[in-house]
């Protein structure tokens, strides 16, 4: 599913949190779908460094919006690392990969920038 096509009834209704990995204005429209109460955190921003809001719309929707620094949070996270990890190599746990040529490149930066990119971008050298 792409970004674009988010929206509450695509994902079964409003959700209790989202892990955003693309910020800008992915996560502002991505935000409508929290419940009140919900948490909204932030993870990277290959889709832009800056959110605009309106900040009456976000108080009455009354979504936490945290931000997660795994720079500094290693340590923490070093547990649920090693089980995801685990998960992937075991295939439970898939991470999809667009895989782009150099001379596609233009294209893979504006799937990023726009954030219709699913999972992780790929620039294939080989």
């Amino acid at each position: 599913m792409l970004a674009s096509d988010l929206s509450p009834e695509a994902v079964g209704g409003p959700v209790d949190a989202l892990i955003d990995t693309v910020g800008g204005p992915v996560l502002r429209d991505a935000l409508g779908l929290v419940r009140p109460r919900g948490r909204a955190v932030l993870v990277g921003y290959t889709a832009g460094r800056e959110l605009a809001i309106d900040l009456a719309d976000w108080l009455l929707a009354d979504v936490a919006l945290l931000p997660v620094n795994l720079m500094s949070r290693g340590k923490e996270v070093a547990a649920d690392t090693d089980a995801m990890l685990g998960d992937l190599m075991s295939g439970e746990l898939t991470l999809p990969i667009e895989r782009y040529t150099p001379d596609r490149l233009a294209e893979a930066v504006e799937r990023l920038r726009t954030g219709a990119a699913v999972g992780k971008v790929a620039l294939d050298l080989s």
